[in-house]
């Protein structure tokens, strides 16, 4: 659904605007990520993701699985910041008041605040780096609740700003010159991200519960975090396809 209307997206674009936007080319970069964190993560599954943790045996294939599972969860992470930026800057083109403005640009700023650290944690807290994925490897780690909890946070904000960007196009377009049934059309497609802010809060719930067994416990996590960005997608694509 994604792909479809990202497709429709910059179709409409190409043949009635003008061109391409900053917030095309954001939006494009996280839908790339989308597809390379499904993909990391199917990939990962052959080597033991999904299972749960006690049932694998060959804790080498395991480390495999790390290294795919954390790269897919970097990219997902930072496709949602892409995608929530690239509506953040949508929305902008129709907000006119100050305080419009003013709301948007601190969604955007605060989502990227965020959101690019919960990417980075994958990488870093371990030395030598090998030990994040296998923790056979001689080494030390920094404990990883706090930045579990930080991640929570995150995903909660996450879900809060998707609430403000689903409301705040009854404000911006509810005063431009269109028909009533095409403004109350456009509002209620924009407003498909408060699914978004549903799916970031079950991802969100899912986080702490994941630490044990998180082979096994993972694999909600990782299906709602790609459907919270589809869904991001799709709600900031909508306003080009009227």
């Amino acid at each position: 659904l994604a792909l479809f209307f990202i497709i429709m997206r910059f179709f409409c674009k190409m043949r009635y605007a003008k061109g391409f936007g900053i917030d095309d080319g954001i939006l494009a970069l996280g839908f790339a990520c989308l597809i390379a964190s499904i993909v990391l993560e199917c990939i990962s599954t052959r080597y033991g993701m999904g299972t749960h943790i006690w049932e694998i045996v060959d804790f080498a294939a395991l480390a495999v699985a790390n290294k795919y599972l954390f790269v897919g969860e970097f990219f997902g992470i930072i496709g949602i910041a892409f995608a929530k930026t690239s509506f953040c800057l949508t929305l902008l083109r129709l907000a006119v008041k100050p305080w419009h403005r003013i709301l948007i640009w601190s969604c955007a700023v605060t989502i990227n605040l965020f959101m690019w650290p919960c990417a980075i944690t994958f990488f870093v807290g371990c030395v030598p780096l090998a030990k994040k994925f296998d923790d056979s490897v001689p080494g030390t780690c920094v404990d990883t609740v706090p930045i579990v909890h930080f991640a929570v946070f995150a995903g909660v904000w996450s879900a809060m700003t998707d609430f403000i960007l689903a409301i705040f196009p009854w404000f911006l377009v509810w005063n431009l010159q269109m028909k009533l049934v095409e403004r109350c059309g456009v509002c209620i497609c924009m407003s498909i991200g408060i699914l978004s802010g549903i799916f970031a809060i079950i991802k969100s719930a899912s986080l702490i519960p994941s630490l044990q067994d998180y082979t096994y416990k993972s694999t909600p996590l990782l299906i709602w975090s790609s459907t919270e960005l589809s869904i991001v997608i799709m709600a900031s694509s909508i306003p080009f396809l009227r």
